[in-house]
């Protein structure tokens, strides 16, 4: 005699098992933990993008990681909206609210670096035929190097909660960014009176030199949200 043994699955349970129902059943500090994680995973991904600039790389790759910005834009959208989560469905105060507004917000200005580091992509396929101002790219790899210091610098701090990261040497850093900035921008105008003709290609390198320098000011606010993070205040 064959028992026939009746097995009914419950699909309700099967969605209680997924990664979303138990990331929504959490307690808030493991949920800030994976909104911090998350974050991270982004920030490094634009970094990655970042230090690839001024590599020789074929237009297939340089259409590649413009493309990547896209899926950035879509991953802080999503970071963005688990904060917003947390902050209406646990009602967190004191440092539990702060370190959500500051991924909030560091987020955004990520997904801006993102987005310049596109722009510069994109002029410097304008430029990158021109004799005259190849001269002048070994400076701009200069700025370009300071700047990403000043970057893996506010990462070092995200991650360890410094208490001193907004010092003296991240409001010399940035002078130090300006005064490079400028110095280079002078240069690149002195070729449009060498060579009237050259005038797209010399506008292309001023933006470049604009969007790093913009890049400069976004991780400048970077580290002013880490410090919010910290003891609550902006600067």
């Amino acid at each position: 005699m064959v028992t026939v043994i009746s097995i009914s699955f419950d699909t309700t349970s099967y969605e209680q098992c997924s990664s979303t129902y138990f990331e929504e059943h959490l307690p808030i500090f493991s949920r800030k933990l994976i909104l911090s994680n998350n974050l991270e995973t982004i920030w490094v991904s634009v970094l990655d993008k970042y230090e690839k600039l001024f590599e020789y790389l074929s237009n297939e790759e340089r259409i590649e990681l413009i493309k990547e910005d896209l899926i950035i834009n879509e991953s802080v959208l999503n970071v963005d909206k688990k904060g917003y989560e947390l902050i209406c469905l646990q009602h967190p105060v004191s440092y539990d609210l702060r370190r959500i507004i500051s991924v909030i917000k560091i987020s955004t200005d990520i997904e801006r670096i993102g987005d310049r580091i596109v722009e510069i992509l994109k002029n410097l396929q304008i430029i990158q035929n021109n004799e005259i101002l190849k001269k002048i790219i070994s400076e701009i790899k200069i700025l370009h190097e300071v700047i990403g210091l000043h970057m893996n610098r506010a990462i070092s701090c995200y991650r360890e909660e410094q208490s001193g990261c907004l010092d003296m040497v991240v409001i010399q850093k940035q002078n130090e960014i300006e005064e490079l900035s400028t110095n280079i921008e002078n240069k690149i105008m002195n070729y449009i009176f060498e060579d009237d003709g050259n005038v797209s290609e010399v506008i292309g390198a001023l933006d470049i030199i604009h969007h790093l320098d913009k890049i400069a000011h976004t991780t400048q606010s970077i580290y002013k949200w880490i410090m919010y993070r910290k003891y609550g205040n902006i600067n």
